[in-house]
């Protein structure tokens, strides 16, 4: 798009990571017109992309208040604490409906029982007193954003711009 061109958009998203691209796809789907913009030519210059640990999720148990303090003492109490609340409280909800149902991630997952039922094989990783994470292998980053960037690209509502930055913004 030529410098001097102007762009009007109900929803403009900066970034291509799993919170761009989640966000983009998230108001897609309730039917807004969103123009999502990757800074460089390739949109997997994103550091998602590069992601090898896990996302976090709940403990075997999905105690909000356990998951609260973890995040907590990962962010060595610096974190806003309303935000906190509302991700331990509202998150692993959140990772089923996108990451489980609709992008259909396939997160680490072992037996429990003789007739092979399958449960998400969670870990721990700094600051959490309880095994939580989920993961694939060493390319959690790569596997979701995988499967992010392919439902973005099939939005009818999603407009992805690539080599962009966002300069002067008009509200």
């Amino acid at each position: 798009m030529p410098a001097q061109e102007q762009l009007y958009t109900p929803v403009l998203v900066i970034g291509t990571g799993i919170a761009g691209c989640t966000t983009a796809l998230v108001l897609a789907d309730m039917g807004v017109e969103v123009t999502l913009i990757a800074a460089g030519k390739n949109e997997k210059d994103a550091n998602s992309w590069l992601a090898q640990g896990g996302i976090i999720y709940k403990a075997e148990h999905g105690d909000p208040k356990s998951l609260e303090q973890d995040i907590f003492t990962a962010g060595h109490r610096h974190n806003n604490p309303k935000a906190v609340r509302f991700l331990a409280e509202k998150g692993p909800a959140v990772v089923e409906e996108i990451l489980f149902k609709r992008l259909q991630i396939p997160f680490a997952q072992h037996a429990v029982s003789p007739r092979i039922e399958l449960e998400w094989e969670l870990t721990r990783e700094g600051g959490h007193a309880a095994p939580r994470i989920l993961y694939c292998a060493d390319h959690t980053g790569s596997t979701i954003m995988d499967s992010l960037l392919e439902a973005v690209l099939k939005s009818p509502n999603i407009r992805l711009l690539r080599g962009m930055s966002a300069v002067d913004l008009l509200t």
